[in-house]
């Protein structure tokens, strides 16, 4: 029998406790509903992440024992905004649920103690897309430049 080499590392945080509904991007998680813990607890639960500036909610069902559907609910939307909330009623075979918001809800209304749920989520950056408005600035007022002294060599000509 052989054994390799390994390694552990752990890290200890002084200070107060660390609030895990505030993501931001690049954090991955999985959410677990309270009755895969302990069986004699409501399998009902409501968790809600909050993030400073819009993310995109990535989420998968890793696994789902439900009873009837529609009892997973996520709502992804942004407070103070005029954008309408995503909702999402997730199934088992639910996979690669997106959108983007500074908030993600999750509740799950399981009907039972044997309801139980486990969602996986990944926090990403939103990409910028949109041009610099300067860009466009600068190659209007060449192409501008550049006819007008055209317009004056004509002209000049005639």
């Amino acid at each position: 029998m052989e054994l390799s080499r390994g390694e552990i590392e752990f890290e200890l945080k002084s200070g107060p406790m660390e609030d895990y509904t505030k993501v931001v991007a690049g954090r991955k998680g999985k959410i677990f509903s309270p009755s895969i813990w302990n069986q004699h607890v409501s399998s009902s639960s409501f968790i809600n992440f909050t993030a400073t500036e819009p993310v995109k909610f990535v989420l998968n069902v890793d696994e789902m024992n439900i009873l009837r559907p529609g009892t997973l609910l996520v709502e992804v939307g942004q407070p103070h905004s005029f954008s309408v909330p995503k909702f999402f009623k997730l199934t088992p075979q639910s996979y690669r649920k997106e959108a983007i918001g500074t908030y993600m809800a999750v509740t799950f209304t399981g009907t039972s103690k044997e309801s139980s749920f486990a969602l996986k989520y990944n926090v990403e950056a939103i990409s910028s897309t949109t041009n610099d408005p300067m860009e466009w600035a600068a190659m209007n007022s060449s192409f501008s430049a550049g006819f007008s002294l055209l317009v004056l060599i004509v002209a000049w000509m005639f």
